[in-house]
């Protein structure tokens, strides 16, 4: 008797406290007092060999499992609990701190550590207990018992110093178990209570940080892979899977990757990332199509990095790897523009410029494009030299880099010194671009420079190009910059040539009869050369320097591959900064026919790439050349091999995107459908996955533009997307991913192609997904189920994605309700029972309205009705056919109601009298009475859904309107406002209202023999997991 008053007393305060602890965090350390001081002496039911209980305290947990995520009392009450076992646990600590104290004192320290072991073995066993008891509802039905059960493992292990080895392995099994859940929630909290389960020794790879990278890369919920992200031990291996998620689809994991991971590495993110990686992260960052994203990355670069390195701004750009990083650049414009202190602190001493560093190069190069782009002219003038000083810098790092000794080699440099120069003089020569050459002492002086060093044959490609850049800026128009292009690859292959003959003239033993006979040969052309050249003076024509500069095009001997590589790779450097081709322009129309036609008739690999990649960009600048060589560009991409057909790919799009389908079919044209068929073909060959990807952007590109408008062509990029032998190609994947959306919602146009063709693209995917099922080859080959395809179609085809499209446009398209009834009237053809439910399961996601075409509604509702009656179905299906149904009757009915309000308001209008027909206004009320009264009884025998009740209703509200219809004269605002009310509800059809969320406090003052029920899931779902 004494037992059952203390356990009612205990039980009564322990239901106190909780009732309590619901209000507020406040008192939550009173009452955690309070549970303390109620713990009984006695052991009890559950609690064998316990030195304590508390009554009824898991009844109390039981009560507050079931309360919804969102609810802030169960978050106060779940917060209490996790407090209360902490506080045990550091009650321990705290024993076992006071003990390691009391070494030395041998009165005191048998006692201290009895006290610890009877301390540790107590709240081991209870929270032992605790755990293995709510661990029963961590598999319950309720999504709200298993989210709280996960969200007090999570708290507790937070908090914990150790647990039984058993309950370890239980408690690891249970969530792994639970990251896989269908509710996100409890997903998400599976994920933060497994991340304490992960071992933290380096090179060790944990079962738990394994399961957390697969999350991280496949779950579907951005929370999960967030939580995981976050979570997860930061090492060697796993970095890559963090660091992943910068191009995670959801903006605030991407953001959470600068924010949270890079932020917290501080310097060490310099030393342990790759600088690769780290360069790419960057990369990503600035150019990110979020605003929130690229503000998270520059505040990163500009801030907390900067402030890393005290300020200095060189320290920062070598710890970047400024001669291999792509965005170095992009960070240090960054902090130019946040930091206007750091962009005080560039040196101005001109000194520097003569033993600059890779680092101190890019700085100043940097600092004046920044000046250039704001226009801080006082400022350049200041900082960096005149034009001659500038070329005389230029001159002495070419020098430097190409200095030769006395065997002819370039002298004792490494390859890393190499690089270093090459890097020196790119940034150098990208400020000369960017220079203003009014003065001619520099100009000159600067043209020298440049002409001198484009003429050396070992120049790497990135001075080459930046060489032409400035010899284009250098040259008055761009004919003088042509013409001074040709002639340095015109005596590149004199040399060459040159070369070739002083080689062979010393590999012959006996030359003199040879060489005389050479003279002889030379005199004679030379005397040629000169009657010619008087009779051209005698009849008025004059020399051609621009022939003159072309003889060397004539040589008998050809220049060696190599050479012709060399001239290919100026020549295209130069094309790319050519924008006309002139007619008489006669040097690059030789060009063409000396230089670029035979290297792409060259049977060398090489050559041949080079060949048409400077065809290509002739055929960019000259219609008529790019006509003539559309056949070639074809067949080279039928039959060459992958770069070659790479290029020519790239070049027959650029075409196309240039000049329109003014280069084919027409008379002595390529008919457009041959290359129709090749671009089919390409998409179709998964071996080359790059040629793919090139053409699927490409001819996204010109159906964006319009340029393409073939249906079929259309149709098969569209199949190609989901086709499984594409399905390995994340790039192409990817390319999809981004240009289909783009195109769809630009332009109603194109979504009207997109809705002509979606019936027919999933009938065909749905065939193919049909046979992989019984295919023994399936598991070998990934294919997006056919409910997957269908709602990528439904969201491509919905009006209401559209930009720059007004409300009342979007309610009235009717492109979706097409791709509905394509479906409908096919779906008999489809024999399986598990494709049929595919598309009954999502036939509520497309868009109906009342003002959308009635003809095509009521052929819907015909079909829908017809197959509910017909067909045997399951109840997920039934309810999906059923809410369409009903919709489709509100939309048809409500046009009805508009239709009959239109003709009434023009009624209205008329004078009293006669209409133009004879009749009365109140002759077309009857008319128009009589005419509602057929509608009904029509509308009555073909639904037969609603009960009594509902017809009551419906009926009542046929009379309310008849009557208001028997006046002939109607208020103009009356009409207004019945619009609006039509308007509103099919707002309120077609979105889903939120449920009103209210509090109320749990009672936990439990009577006697009361089972408290659990919360039901709902089991409406109509889409598949």
């Amino acid at each position: 008797m004494v037992d059952e008053d203390m356990n009612q007393r205990i039980f009564r305060a322990v239901a106190d406290v909780f009732q309590q602890g619901q209000l507020g965090y406040a008192g939550h350390r009173k009452h955690v007092v309070i549970l303390k001081r109620s713990s009984g002496s006695r052991t009890g039911r559950g609690f064998e060999g316990l030195p304590f209980k508390l009554v009824g305290s898991n009844k109390m947990v039981l009560k507050v499992l079931p309360l919804k995520k969102n609810d802030p009392l169960g978050s106060r009450l779940v917060k209490l609990v996790t407090v209360f076992v902490v506080s045990l646990n550091k009650e321990v600590s705290l024993l076992r701190e006071s003990v390691d104290a009391s070494d030395g004192q041998v009165a005191t320290e048998g006692d201290a550590a009895a006290a610890l072991l009877e301390k540790e073995q107590m709240v081991s066993k209870f929270i032992d207990c605790f755990l293995r008891y709510i661990l029963r509802g961590i598999e319950s039905k309720d999504k709200n018992v298993r989210f709280g059960v996960c969200q007090i493992i999570a708290i507790l292990m937070e908090n914990l110093d150790e647990i039984d080895e058993d309950l370890f392995e239980l408690l690891q099994g249970k969530l792994k178990k639970r990251v896989m859940d269908r509710e996100v929630v409890v997903r998400t909290q599976a994920v933060f209570a497994l991340t304490k389960f992960q071992d933290d020794e380096v090179g060790t790879v944990s079962s738990a940080t394994k399961l957390l990278e697969n999350l991280v890369q496949n779950d579907p919920a951005a929370d999960v892979r967030r939580a995981a992200m976050l979570n997860m031990v930061h090492n060697g291996h796993t970095q890559l899977y963090i660091f992943e998620r910068a191009r995670d689809v959801n903006a605030i994991n991407r953001r959470a990757v600068y924010s949270r991971t890079l932020k917290s590495l501080g310097l060490k993110c310099f030393d342990q990332v790759d600088p690769k990686v780290l360069d790419q992260l960057v990369l990503w960052g600035v150019e990110d199509r979020d605003e929130s994203v690229r503000t998270a990355c520059e505040k990163l670069i500009a801030f907390h990095w900067i402030n890393l390195v005290n300020g200095d701004l060189l320290n920062l750009i070598e710890k970047l790897k400024v001669t291999k990083s792509k965005s170095c650049d992009k960070a240090v414009m960054t902090i130019f523009r946040r930091r206007e202190d750091i962009v005080n602190k560039i040196p101005k001493i001109h000194d520097l410029w003569e033993d600059l560093t890779p680092e101190m190069a890019f700085l100043f190069r940097c600092f004046h494009t920044h000046c250039t782009e704001n226009k801080l002219t006082e400022v350049v003038d200041e900082t960096f030299p005149e034009a001659s000083v500038l070329s005389n810098y230029i001159q002495h790092y070419t020098d430097q880099r190409f200095s030769t000794g006395a065997s002819g080699d370039t002298e004792a440099l490494t390859k890393p010194a190499k690089k270093a120069f090459d890097f020196i003089i790119e940034q150098l020569l990208t400020i000369a671009a960017l220079y203003d050459f009014s003065d001619e002492i520099g100009r000159r002086a600067m043209l020298n420079v440049v002409r001198n060093m484009l003429s050396l044959k070992s120049l790497p490609e990135c001075l080459i190009r930046c060489g032409h850049k400035v010899l284009k800026v250098l040259s008055i128009n761009e004919r003088d910059f042509v013409t001074m292009a040709i002639e340095i690859i015109n005596d590149l292959r004199d040399e060459d040539i040159e070369m070739q003959e002083q080689m062979e003239k010393k590999s012959k033993p006996d030359g003199d009869e040879q060489q005389d006979r050479d003279s002889d040969l030379d005199d004679a052309e030379n005397l040629n050369s000169f009657h010619s050249a008087v009779d051209g003076l005698i009849d008025g024509r004059s020399l051609n320097p621009e022939r003159h500069a072309l003889n060397s095009f004539s040589n008998e001997r050809e220049a060696t591959s190599a050479t012709i590589a060399i001239c290919l790779q100026r020549s295209s450097c130069m094309l790319e900064l050519v924008t006309t081709l002139n007619d008489q322009n006669v040097l690059l129309r030789s060009l063409i026919d000396t230089l670029i036609t035979p290297a792409v008739k060259s049977d060398e690999p090489d050559i041949k790439l080079l060949g048409i990649k400077n065809l290509g960009l002739c055929c960019l600048i000259d219609v008529q050349l790019a006509t003539n060589s559309m056949l070639l560009l074809g067949a080279t991409v039928s039959i060459g091999n992958t770069p070659i057909k790479i290029v020519a790919l790239q070049v027959l799009l650029d075409i196309f995107a240039i000049h329109g389908t003014a280069v084919v079919d027409g008379e002595n044209k390529v008919d457009s459908m041959h290359f129709y068929k090749l671009f089919y073909k390409v998409l179709k060959n998964d071996s080359s996955p790059k040629c793919q990807v090139i053409t699927a952007e490409g001819l996204f590109k010109l159906f964006l533009a319009d340029i393409f408008t073939d249906t079929e062509l259309f149709e098969s990029l569209i199949f190609a997307n989901f086709l499984p032998n594409n399905s390995r190609n994340e790039a192409l994947i990817q390319a999809f991913a981004f240009c289909i959306p783009v195109y769809c919602f630009s332009h109603v146009t194109h979504q009207s192609k997109m809705a002509s063709i979606a019936a027919g693209v999933f009938f065909r995917l749905a065939m193919i997904w049909d046979e992989l099922q019984t295919s023994l080859d399936a598991h070998n080959t990934t294919m997006l189920k056919p409910n997957v395809i269908l709602q990528q179609l439904i969201h491509w085809t919905n009006p209401r994605k559209l930009v720059r499209r007004s409300e009342e446009e979007t309610r009235c398209d009717n492109n979706q309700i097409q791709v509905l009834l394509d479906i409908l009237n096919t779906i008999h053809e489809v024999g399986r029972k598990e494709i049929k439910k595919m598309i009954f399961t999502n036939i509520h996601l497309f868009y109906i309205t009342s003002f959308q075409d009635t003809d095509k509604l009521k052929r819907i509702l015909e079909i829908i009705s017809d197959i509910l009656e017909t067909t045997t179905v399951d109840i997920v299906c039934k309810n999906a056919l059923e809410k369409t149904k009903r919709n489709l009757e509100s939309a048809i009915e409500e046009a009805h109601e508009r239709s009959l309000q239109n003709l009434k308001k023009d009624g209205a209008t008329d004078d009293e009298g006669d209409n133009a027909d004879g009749l009365t206004n109140e002759q077309i009320s009857m008319i128009l009475e009589k005419s509602n009264i057929m509608d009904e009884s029509d509308h009555k025998e073909t639904t037969n859904t609603s009960d009594e009740g509902q017809n009551d209703v419906y009926h009542n509200q046929e009379m309310s309107r008849a009557e208001s219809e028997s006046n002939r004269k109607r208020n103009r605002k009356e009409m207004e406002e019945g619009d609006t009310n039509n308007e509103s509800t099919d707002e309120r059809r077609n979105g889903a209202e939120e449920p009103e969320i209210t509090t109320k406090n749990v009672s936990f003052i439990i009577p006697e023999n009361t089972e408290e029920s659990s919360s039901k899931e709902d089991s409406d779902y109509v889409m598949d997991d």
